[in-house]
C-alpha cells in the first residue's frame, strides 16, 4: 500500500500532493509497459535483452539545480534504474527516500516545508 503525501510551506502557502510507494500493480511485465518507459531506460533493458518484471513505485524527486519537487514513477529492473529529469529545467532530479527530510520550499526557499501523509492508495 502506498501513501498520499502532502507537502506544504508554512511561510508562503506553496502546496503539492502526490502518491508515493507501492500499490498492487507495482511489479509489471516488461512487455506490457515497454512502450511507456523512458527511452534511455528502455534502451538499457533492450541492450541487456531483459525479460521479466519491472518495479514501478511512486517516489518524490528534487531537482539538483532549481530545487523543484515532483512526484514520479520510478522504473527499475535488476540493477538498472531510470534517471529522472526536472520538468522545469531538465536537470537531473534525485530521489528523496524520506520526504520528512525535505526542508526548503521550492517556491520561497524558506525552511518551513512540512510533509504529511494524508491518505493511502493501492
Amino acid at each position: 500500500m502506498g501513501d498520499i503525501l502532502s507537502l506544504n510551506c508554512n511561510a508562503c502557502g506553496w502546496i503539492k500532493s502526490g502518491f508515493i510507494g507501492h500499490g498492487f500493480n507495482t511489479l509489471v511485465n516488461y512487455e506490457d509497459i515497454e512502450n511507456d518507459l523512458p527511452k534511455s531506460f528502455k534502451k538499457k533493458l533492450d541492450q541487456e535483452k531483459f525479460v521479466g518484471l519491472v518495479s514501478t513505485p511512486r517516489v518524490v524527486v528534487v531537482c539538483s539545480s532549481c530545487s523543484q519537487i515532483g512526484f514520479r514513477t520510478h522504473y527499475e529492473a535488476q540493477d538498472i534504474e531510470a534517471v529522472h529529469r526536472c520538468g522545469r529545467c531538465g536537470s537531473k532530479a534525485e530521489i528523496i527516500d524520506d520526504p520528512q527530510t525535505l526542508e526548503s520550499c521550492p517556491k520561497c526557499g524558506n525552511a518551513a516545508l512540512n510533509a504529511e501523509c494524508t491518505g493511502f492508495w493501492d
